[in-house]
């Protein structure tokens, strides 16, 4: 990605990570389906009131593995095979004490965590079954993001989108036979989401294991303090920033538990859409990160510059072709996921439309935060891109405890819009302020 046209790189590296996120929002959306209408709205809203705790976990995972990209990305860029290889081996070790620590934690406080969200009663036995098994299967959710990571890394976005779309498949055929005829209620969903990560890391380490030059020998997982701690300068930052945006979402979650199932099941299944709104953004970002990653380990600034104008513009028309029919069409998509009765449902599909179409008028700043936010990690500063998830965080406290009292629902509906608008605006300001350093530091250097 350090010569050529910025946008053939870009559209070319970002296109099957949006397939491969695709295959996994279908997955995603046929679970859901399964569980609201086939187990009923009370297992839905369950399951709904334990996705922030399971974003937690996952996202703790994602955190860190997104910043070990970063560096070899950078190894890579900079024709660097034997600090890419130090930086794979390493990350592997980090990866598995991560891991017993996120387990051990989370398998501990788990039903403390949902009695302190104010989870209603009838809900806590399905909702602490689903967040166990999620759990449990963390090594495999590691295995596979930390495998995609180093292939995403060094260009290749097709290996991980093949390995999706077999897994995606098996899974939404198994997912129906478990639930709809074996009986196995929200524990087999859960454990289907963890067995779905297991192909995708089989292929995505084969794969890997190909690359002769860039496998890691015996002689990388020789510990490392150097290259450890640089590892964790750039994945703990924004494991960190995760956890705090996830922490935002659990408080808003303590605040919908406390007006009853049927407004959690409402804005649960507003919450599954919310992968469909930024298959886009989940690849233009990873496809960001890798290009600037790239590009900055070879020194070239002015092209980063070039890369993120390129994805500023495919963002924001993205963005716009996923709103716009998401909002029209909201009152079926919220219907397609949950059945009960009339009375009942009636209530659900209105808390879920107006939560799905709020999402979607924010969509545009969503994107605009999450392309800035890569093009700061790809150049390999951590530290603002960590404090834009304070900066959500704040601002979704701000929206359900001040604006409820002037807006009333809609200040929780909007709670996770007002965050992405905020954090955009902190790290736009920052990358402005970073490339104009840069481009003053190189003019001095030709001077």
């Amino acid at each position: 990605m350090t010569r050529g046209k910025p946008s053939s790189h870009i559209v070319r590296f970002a296109l099957p990570l949006m397939g491969c996120y695709a295959l996994q929002q279908l997955y995603t959306l046929a679970d859901g389906i399964v569980i609201g209408r086939l187990l009923g709205v009370q297992a839905f809203a369950a399951v709904g009131t334990a996705g922030f705790l399971v974003w937690m976990v996952i996202s703790l995972v994602m955190g860190f593995t997104q910043g070990f990209g970063t560096r070899m990305a950078q190894r890579f860029g900079a024709g660097d095979t034997e600090g890419f290889r130090q930086s794979a081996a390493m990350a592997v070790w980090i990866a598995i004490a991560v891991v017993s620590v996120i387990m051990a934690v989370g398998l501990g406080t788990a039903r403390s965590l949902l009695l302190l969200l104010n989870t209603p009663e009838e809900l806590i036995a399905n909702a602490l079954i689903y967040l166990h098994c999620i759990i449990a299967g963390l090594p495999a959710c590691m295995a596979y993001n930390l495998y995609g990571a180093l292939l995403y890394a060094v260009g290749n976005s097709r290996t991980p989108l093949l390995a999706i779309a077999l897994a995606s498949v098996l899974s939404i055929l198994a997912d129906v036979v478990l639930v709809a005829f074996c009986g196995a209620g929200v524990a087999g969903a859960a454990i289907l989401t963890d067995l779905s990560q297991l192909c995708p890391f089989g292929i995505c380490f084969g794969t890997q294991r190909k690359m002769k030059m860039l496998m890691p020998q015996t002689k990388d997982f020789r510990p490392d303090a150097r290259v450890i701690l640089d590892l964790l300068r750039l994945g703990a930052p924004l494991a960190a920033r995760n956890a705090v945006i996830a922490t935002g979402g659990l408080m808003v979650q303590a605040v919908v538990n406390g007006f009853g199932e049927l407004f959690v099941a409402g804005l649960a299944a507003a919450k599954r859409y919310y992968g469909v709104l930024e298959i886009a953004c989940a690849g233009l970002e990873v496809a960001t990160g890798t290009f600037c990653g790239q590009n900055a380990g070879a020194g070239n600034f002015t092209r980063i510059k070039q890369g993120l104008r390129v994805s500023r513009r495919l963002g924001l028309f993205a963005s716009l072709m996923i709103a716009v029919p998401v909002y029209l069409l909201a009152p079926h998509l919220i219907a397609l996921l949950v059945t009960d009765s009339a009375g009942e449902i009636s209530v659900v599909f209105k808390h879920g439309t107006n939560a799905l179409r709020a999402m979607a008028l924010c969509l545009p700043a969503l994107y605009w935060l999450c392309l800035h936010r890569a093009a700061i990690q790809g150049m390999g500063y951590m530290t603002v891109p960590a404090l834009s998830g304070f900066t959500e965080l704040l601002f979704r406290l701000l929206s359900v405890h001040l604006l409820t009292t002037m807006m009333g629902l809609w200040g929780i509906y909007l709670a996770d819009g007002i965050g992405w608008a905020a954090g955009a605006l902190l790290v736009f300001i920052t990358y402005t302020c970073l490339i104009k350093n840069k481009e003053r530091s190189a003019r001095r250097l030709i001077a």
